[in-house]
């Protein structure tokens, strides 16, 4: 026999974090929100006794999420007509555990009448002891009510960028909305943003060798200023769309350049003549990575530019700081903050070239020349601060997403697949039949790569993406049935 909080933590263990929970009224509800406070998925039932079932029933029918509700043996035979009704719904995401003490524990532990060993509709029956009374649920049922539609409702972003966010990162974007950018206050803020990114960079680099300049931007602009700041002859290697963009702007500003073209880093030669060189580093268009250390090797006496823009976060720099010279990024995708920031972090003995006004990066060095999305600013350093994400994990992200979707028949299309977006195919349906199946179940993904068949594109930036993870997997699985 177990314990009652053994059998909640069993079923939890069972089925994760991603899917919704209704709990049944009385101590049961009480015990599992003093297990659970900050979930936000499951419904805490109020005075329905045996009604937990039927409102499971009725959610599973509006959701591809498991739904799992808790039941009581007293509160089930109060309502046990609803058994034969889940079972003729034939519900594969409904799950239902009775939680069998033998009694009304709540209203005074009167016996109740012995179950039968089994039920239609019922998943399992758990014998527990009376382990007596928690303190009430500390939440309101109208809060309750929004955070587990709020729950169900969330989108599941697997494109790369804009991203899911911590919600201590939208706090920190709604509630610092109204400062003024020429405080000292602000002025400290932003050189704490800049410190935690220089350490995101590399523990190894300080700010006597490189300058940061944050502005308000995309990815795009960070890279123009780069560019258009920083380069005036190099060669630039063109394997996807961002790469094209880089030299489109390259040829605006009158920059010398020799192109090369490449599907993937496989397909490049070694050579040592090489000065500088301008690359993406996780090509978001195709999910090819083409990492520092092969690139390194194949270019032996040269000095990088970067686009990092969906690399930075997702690498750890510090045995290649002596190859960079400068790298551009925003603060999305990998660093898992709100969209709005242009980042460049770049050398301080480069020579500089005025070519552009609002993008020349001469003009924030140790100046702040224009207004900045102040809200931004604080929701990237409290996204640095709070985020727990580096290379190791978007790896580890990368190597099991492969894995597994190569078992159920989606097959990685990338010759080097970079770890924070990848491009795939799949078995049975193209890109649009996909992304509107999957869009059903509130997921959404990046459209293919052009000329593969049924491809598309899975970003590893989100930061549901552990605990959606196996909800994902469910998705994606029932997608490749037919």
């Amino acid at each position: 026999m177990l314990s009652r909080e053994q059998a909640i933590k069993h079923v939890f263990n069972k089925h994760g974090e991603s899917a919704i929970y209704v709990t049944n009224t009385g101590y049961l509800s009480r015990a599992i929100y003093d297990l659970y406070p900050e979930n936000k998925n499951i419904l805490y039932m109020q005075g329905s006794m045996g009604l937990s079932p039927a409102i499971a029933l009725g959610i599973a029918k509006s959701t591809s999420r498991q739904v799992v509700a808790f039941v009581g043996d007293a509160s089930l035979l109060m309502h046990l007509g609803i058994t034969h009704t889940i079972r003729d719904q034939k519900m594969n995401n409904l799950f239902v555990y009775v939680v069998d003490n033998g009694c009304h524990e709540s209203v005074g532990g009167y016996e109740c009448s012995p179950l039968e060993e089994k039920y239609a509709g019922i998943t399992d029956i758990l014998k527990i002891t009376n382990d007596g009374k928690k303190p009430r649920v500390g939440t309101s049922w109208e809060k309750n009510i929004k955070d587990v539609v709020g729950f169900i409702n969330e989108k599941i972003l697997l494109n790369p960028g804009p991203t899911n966010t911590l919600s201590c990162v939208k706090e920190a974007q709604t509630f610092n909305s109204d400062i003024c950018h020429r405080t000292d206050d602000f002025s400290a803020l932003l050189k704490e943003t800049k410190q935690n990114l220089l350490t995101r960079f590399s523990k190894n680099a300080n700010l006597n060798e490189w300058n940061i300049t944050i502005f308000g931007g995309s990815g795009t602009a960070a890279m123009e200023a780069l560019v258009s700041t920083l380069i005036n002859q190099t060669s630039v290697i063109i394997a996807g769309k961002y790469g094209q963009r880089s030299s489109e702007m390259m040829d605006l500003y009158n920059i010398q350049t020799e192109k090369i073209f490449c599907n993937n880093i496989e397909e490049l030669k070694i050579n040592k003549q090489y000065k500088t060189v301008y690359f993406v580093e996780n090509e978001t268009t195709t999910g090819e990575k083409f990492d520092l250390k092969n690139m390194s090797r194949l270019y032996p006496n040269c000095k990088f530019f970067i686009d990092a823009t969906s690399a930075f976060g997702a690498t750890d720099y510090k045995k290649y700081l002596n190859k960079i010279n400068a790298l551009s990024f925003c603060s999305n995708k990998c660093l898992q903050s709100t969209p709005g920031l242009g980042i460049v972090i770049w050398r301080k003995d480069l020579k500089t070239y005025n070519k552009n006004y609002y993008l020349n990066l001469n003009k924030y060095v140790n100046k702040m020349p224009f207004t900045l999305p102040v809200q931004s600013i604080a929701a990237l350093n409290k996204s640095l601060k709070s985020s727990i994400m580096s290379q190791e994990t978007y790896d580890q992200r990368k190597n099991k997403l492969i894995s597994d979707f190569m078992a159920i028949g989606i097959e990685c299309v990338n010759k080097k697949p970079s770890n924070s977006v990848i491009g795939f195919t799949h078995p049975c349906r193209d890109y649009n039949s996909l992304k509107n199946f999957l869009k059903s179940r509130n997921i959404v993904i990046y459209d293919g790569i052009d000329g593969i068949k049924n491809s598309f594109r899975v970003a590893t930036m989100s930061v549901l993406f552990e605990r959606e993870y196996d909800y994902i997997l469910r998705c994606f699985n029932d997608s490749c049935v037919r």
